[in-house]
């Protein structure tokens, strides 16, 4: 089932293009890092950088698009690899503590999440927090239960990439799933002491801040915008208006939990018959499993509960307790040893890439849906038509980032004044939304000539056309 659900991904990585806004967005900035050679500053257009993130998943983007092509497949592969080694670690930690079975049908919960597969094989932020989070909580059982202090300098070490990977909220999401834990337990807390605390955090330091100070080096104020910004003003203000790079979210305070439900679907239908279980008889364990790990991982499971109050959020954010509660439902699922158990297993994990395959499929061959995920056909007409025209695409008032990735970066948003300018000129290509056309005066509008329809928008030609074709747009 693991195969398949790869397979089937793979598949999806390699046809569906760059979608706007959020996966374009990373994947152009991550081009850009590779086109500009600066792996210090992040850019959200030339000359201007982007403070929202910290760059590790820029980084393996940008290397990985050095090694394979700037294309689709190789922005998103980085992210494939760490959901592997995330489930891996998973893997590994149920392989020690309940046994080999249980530990595939954890990885297979795992991987085949709605969140989690969907994001698996994305450009986006999250999945190198979530596997440095993982680590780090993994690392600390077992640094706790062996004493082994190899196992405390992974710990910090992983905790220096995720402030890499999001910053100091991945110190916040160990500390508030192990001192519940902690407390719970009743454990001593001068065992902590156990820990390499000096060259732990020295080793963290060195791993994490020398980019941090070059990049206030570099690019002054990034350091405000980071910290009191992104992560005190944004989960604090709802409606926050100081975003530099998109809009607030304002959802609903505990929205949190319906994202919980929507990213583990179908599993959080398990979850509830396993509690009917517990209602109707004892629920039992996986055996060789013990009460300290599995409160460990109920802790870790809650981590998301932190934005029950929060109303600016997004639906990533339950995916750092998506890895304890894998875990926690493949201990407490019952024997899988009969053929409905089994069958049951299959038809939920099957649920998540048949979804993708459906999905993919229906955006790829459907030529009205995919123009409003991706500007890919577009620039593909623009590029049959421009010849050898250097003049860039250019958007009227909207900025698309997969335009700007597929054309590598040979675009430009305009305004109505600049638009009078190049149709004084007569030459050129614009993108305008079908909307916006309709609200452009007759004389802005007599010297477009369409040359292909792709709802919601149209790439025109600015002047008089070159070919009696050019009057009417292209469908395809």
């Amino acid at each position: 089932m693991i195969v398949i659900a790869v397979i089937i991904r793979l598949i999806a990585m390699a046809l569906l293009p760059l979608t706007d806004t959020t996966e374009a967005r990373y994947g152009e900035i991550a081009r850009k890092m590779l086109e500009t050679g600066n792996w210090v500053t992040l850019w959200h257009d030339y000359g201007i950088p982007f403070w929202a993130k910290p760059p590790l998943s820029t980084w393996v983007s940008a290397f990985s698009m050095k090694l394979f092509g700037i294309n689709e497949f190789a922005a998103r592969l980085p992210n494939l690899l760490l959901m592997a080694a995330l489930i891996g670690l998973c893997f590994y930690m149920l392989r020690k503590t309940a046994g080999l079975q249980r530990a595939w049908l954890g990885a297979t919960i795992l991987s085949t999440m709605l969140l989690t597969y969907s994001v698996s094989g994305t450009v986006m932020t999250d999945i190198s927090l979530v596997f440095a989070t993982t680590l780090s909580m993994v690392s600390f059982w077992y640094a706790w239960q062996t004493g082994d202090k190899r196992w405390g300098w992974v710990f910090f070490a992983s905790l220096g990439l995720g402030l890499l990977a999001k910053g100091p909220v991945a110190i916040a999401f160990a500390g508030l799933g192990i001192a519940p834990w902690l407390l719970w337990q009743r454990e001593p807390l001068r065992r902590l002491l156990t820990l390499p605390w000096i060259s732990g955090t020295l080793l963290m330091c060195i791993i994490a801040l020398p980019w941090y100070i070059l990049a206030e080096y570099r690019t002054p104020g990034f350091l405000h915008y980071f910290i009191v910004g992104e992560y005190l003003s944004r989960f604090l203000i709802p409606g926050w208006q100081g975003d530099l790079y998109g809009n607030a979210h304002r959802e609903p305070m505990g929205t949190i939990l319906l994202y919980w439900a929507s990213g583990t679907f179908p599993w959080c239908l398990a979850l509830l018959g396993l509690i009917w279980r517990r209602i109707r008889q004892r629920w039992q364990p996986a055996e060789t499993t013990s009460q300290s790990m599995r409160r460990y991982l109920l802790c870790w499971a809650l981590v998301p509960l932190m934005f029950l109050p929060c109303r600016n959020i997004i639906p990533t954010y339950p995916l750092v307790g998506l890895p304890a509660a894998a875990m926690l439902l493949a201990i407490y699922w019952p024997h899988p040893d009969t053929r409905r158990r089994l069958l049951t297993i299959g038809i939920m994990a099957m649920f998540a890439p048949i979804v993708a395959l459906i999905f993919s499929g229906i955006t790829v061959f459907n030529q009205k849906l995919l123009p409003k995920a991706s500007q890919l056909p577009i620039v593909e007409a623009w590029e049959q038509m421009r010849e050898n025209d250097d003049n860039p695409l250019y958007y009227l008032d909207k900025r698309y980032y997969s335009a700007e990735f597929y054309t590598r970066g040979h675009t430009r948003v305009i305004d109505n004044k600049q638009l009078e300018q190049l149709e004084k000129q007569g030459h050129g290509y614009i993108v305008i939304l079908d909307h916006d056309y309709s609200q452009l005066s007759p004389s802005l509008q007599a010297p477009l000539k369409p040359v292909s329809s792709q709802p919601p928008a149209t790439l025109y030609h600015i002047g008089t056309s070159q070919d009696g074709n050019a009057d009417k747009p292209d469908n395809s």
